[in-house]
């Protein structure tokens, strides 16, 4: 079997403000193999953003990776020095930010951008460098796209300057795309034609893509395996028929539950009581406790490890799967409910 195209291993990260130190990441585990799109899902607040910065070692002065190891190619990130890392950045991996008008600078056209991003790895002339970047845009579905080339970001609306922001994130055909929530701001019709535009790039030219969004419905549809975040933390991780079918952890299921779908036709949405924990006041054990329906008291005193109760490869992290607690009556009725979905 071949290795992880990206791999992270124990990953951990802390931010230093004044004289606290925040746990922003705890222990991430995940791998990308070759030609997946792997989802990171959760809701705000719960460290997919920080997750997407780790990996392309663009992190605030104020964070640290304190441990753990990227690998990508099987190289580590984490010992690469910063000219080694601008390298891989746009060659190698590339990143899709959330917000493309922030992302973009207003100064330069389109065009420029494209070219600046070009010249810091590759040696070409003027014209070849501006084909490649009229054909990246026109790949993603921007008309005219020469002529295009001279524009401004404001000049775009928010749709194309997500696809020009997948332009340049595919411009010089990297392995891996991080896309951080691409479509989160977009509607519906042209989040539709944003993910099939992602898809294509997958089946076209084999681009890895780690897919980070809080919509569960968008995941469902692009995705082969998803990563459920809660607090810094992996929850649950699955491929997207089964943690769709039978979802683990109590979190898991409570976001599916505030998803519209048939199978709750007719029933009024769930909602998760309270909020992401802060990271100043992350509690001791679970850190789902205080908002799960299943909670009992083994869960509050300690943090549970990532378990493997399936032999699909599934892993959770729940005391209710853990073969060495006492099943209680509500861990019992969670192991039931996942066992007959």
């Amino acid at each position: 079997m071949t290795s992880p195209l990206l791999r992270v291993d124990g990953l951990s990260v802390v931010y230093r403000i004044r004289d606290r130190v925040l746990h922003g990441l705890d222990d991430i585990t995940l791998a990308v193999n070759e030609n997946e799109i792997l989802g990171i899902v959760g809701e705000s607040g719960c460290g997919k953003t920080t997750l997407s910065m780790s990996i392309m070692r663009l992190l605030p002065p104020n964070a640290a990776v304190t441990a753990g190891r990227v690998t990508f190619k099987d190289r580590d990130l984490t010992g690469l020095s910063r000219e080694e890392m601008r390298q891989l950045r746009g060659s190698e991996i590339s990143m899709v930010f959330q917000d493309p008008l922030t992302s973009l600078n207003p100064t330069f056209s389109i065009g420029q951008q494209m070219r600046f991003l070009q010249r810091g790895h590759l040696r070409e002339s003027r014209s070849v460098q501006v084909d490649r970047a009229a054909a990246a845009l026109q790949r993603v579905g921007i008309p005219d796209a020469r002529r295009r080339l001279g524009a401004y970001p404001h000049e775009f609306s928010g749709g194309m300057r997500q696809r020009v922001m997948i332009a340049m994130a595919v411009l010089l055909e990297p392995a891996l795309v991080i896309a951080d929530e691409p479509t989160s701001a977009l509607d519906v019709t042209l989040q539709a034609e944003i993910l099939e535009l992602l898809d294509d790039l997958r089946r076209s030219r084999g681009t890895s893509i780690l897919f980070v969004s809080h919509d569960l419905g968008v995941i469902s549809q692009i995705c082969d395996r998803v990563v459920v975040m809660y607090a810094g933390r992996v929850v649950e991780t699955g491929s997207v028929q089964s943690l769709f079918a039978c979802p683990l952890h109590p979190y898991t299921r409570a976001l599916l539950g505030a998803v519209p779908s048939r199978r709750h036709r007719g029933r009024p949405l769930e909602s998760i009581p309270g909020r992401v924990p802060s990271l100043s006041e992350l509690p001791i054990g679970c850190k789902f406790a205080d908002r799960c329906g299943y909670v009992d008291a083994v869960c509050l005193p300690r943090e549970p490890d990532l378990l493997q109760p399936t032999t699909g490869g599934d892993v959770v992290r729940c005391y209710a799967y853990d073969p060495s607690v006492s099943r209680s009556a509500s861990f019992a009725e969670l192991v039931d409910a996942s066992l007959v979905c």
